[in-house]
């Protein structure tokens, strides 16, 4: 199962921390000097026997808490047990995870009337058993806890897009210049495209065509974590093969 973890939680915690226990405050994910600037802040405790990892607690600027758990102090990603919280304090979702931040245990949610929504069980990564429930307690039907971001019609209907967005440069057909060209972005909770950028080049005419194919894309289905809409990075490869006649493109 590949994991996904949501952009706020990864690269909010970048700092490099010092022994003991730290108190970092955060204004729209950027780092400012103090409470009254901030929007939120994290308390970070590095462990003195293990310090491969951090035990970091998130609290509102009015000081109520938003997570805490052990992460790891070189991926920054979640190790051991997650908790997070709704505003009233109300537990929202216990999770567990072994060192390569897979599941590995129980991945228990709740509704904010303090109801079981989920309890799935992982092996290392791989979904066991699970079970989801209404917001009255009552069985429903088990959905994953992680749904990847999707292009409306699927992977077919993706192809057909960019091989109907996408123009071979002129220059680079007749250099004979092909490849395959990475490109990164972030579907946004609504659907959108944002921070499209070259991950892997080819060259610069192959790039700007890739970007603007992408910058042209219509709204995904966005991400979906335990029924939440949320922000994931995505990489997407845009091959530029010449044919026989150096006339056309095969996208793959």
């Amino acid at each position: 199962m590949k994991q996904i973890f949501p952009l706020l939680i990864i690269f909010l915690i970048h700092t490099v921390f010092v022994f003991g226990q730290d108190t970092l405050y955060f204004n729209n994910h950027e780092r400012v000097h103090g409470l009254q600037e901030c929007s939120y802040f994290l308390v970070v405790q590095c462990n003195k026997a293990d310090t491969s990892r951090d035990f970091v607690k998130r609290y509102t600027k009015a000081g109520k808490i938003s997570y805490e758990g052990d992460f790891s102090h070189k991926t920054k990603r979640p190790i051991g047990q997650y908790k997070e919280y709704y505003q009233n304090g109300q537990l929202k979702k216990n999770i567990q995870y072994n060192l390569d931040s897979h599941f590995n245990g129980q991945l228990c949610t709740y509704w904010n009337n303090g109801k079981s929504k989920r309890i799935d069980t992982f092996d290392n990564g791989i979904l066991m058993k699970g079970k989801c429930y209404t917001y009255d307690g009552k069985d429903t039907i088990h959905t994953d806890y992680i749904q990847t971001p999707k292009f409306v019609g699927g992977q077919t209907a993706m192809i057909k897009f960019i091989s109907g967005q996408l123009h071979y440069p002129n220059i680079a057909q007749k250099m004979g210049v092909t490849g395959r060209v990475i490109v990164g972005f972030i579907v946004e909770k609504n659907g959108t495209i944002s921070h499209v950028k070259v991950v892997r080049s080819v060259n610069p005419d192959l790039d700007a065509e890739a970007i603007k194919i992408v910058n042209k894309m219509p709204k995904w289905i966005p991400g979906n974590m335990d029924g939440d809409s949320i922000r994931v990075s995505y990489k997407l490869p845009i091959y530029f093969k010449l044919t026989d006649n150096s006339e056309h493109k095969q996208p793959h």
